[in-house]
């Protein structure tokens, strides 16, 4: 009993203690009080008391071939991370390091190798009719296609100034494609 005048205070509490300060107590370090403990917690829940990051038990991947992405499909529930597992489980082909997490592709429907940004899937494999830029600034016509850097004229004579330029798919106004002013 830990106060003999209150009968609402009866036993001890058992506390856990929290070394990483994250809030989550440490199930195999407790110690038992009548009032808490600095540096410990009511919950037992922390699986891993030397790093506040790790709380709870995460699920690794498996990574067979150490690209450093993991199969989806096998996994460990644990808090430490098991030698041959990594975070994610993004492997395309966990058989072939140098196939790894899946790419975004970009759809060209002028076949002129540049894709729409617009448009996307994420994939393994290359899909039909689709490229791995976004770099196409008219994806329905084959002949539009990066943008161009143009230079201001600023004096009007078709001479864009070398040091004052834009980026841009379409010719704004008062730039020309060359720098030669």
């Amino acid at each position: 009993d830990c106060d003999d005048t209150d009968d609402a205070i009866t036993l001890p509490t058992v506390w856990y203690a929290d070394v990483d300060g994250d809030g989550a107590g440490d199930l195999n370090n407790t110690t038992t009080a009548c009032t808490q403990p600095t540096g410990y917690v009511a919950n037992s829940d922390d699986c891993d008391d030397t790093n506040p990051n790790i709380i709870t038990e995460i699920t690794w991947y498996a990574d067979a071939d150490n690209d450093g992405f993991g199969d989806a499909t096998i996994t460990l529930v644990s808090c430490a991370q098991p030698a041959g597992y990594v975070a994610n489980g993004n492997d395309c082909d966990d058989t072939d390091a140098s196939i790894g997490a899946a790419t975004t592709w970009y759809a060209d429907n002028d076949n002129d190798g540049y894709g729409d940004p617009n448009i996307t899937l994420v994939a393994c494999t290359k899909p039909a009719k689709y490229v791995d830029n976004p770099d196409d600034c008219d994806d329905s016509d084959q002949n539009i296609t990066v943008a161009t850097t143009w230079y201001v004229d600023n004096d009007g004579d078709g001479y864009g100034n070398p040091v004052d330029s834009t980026f841009s798919c379409t010719q704004p106004t008062g730039y020309v494609a060359n720098n030669i002013d």
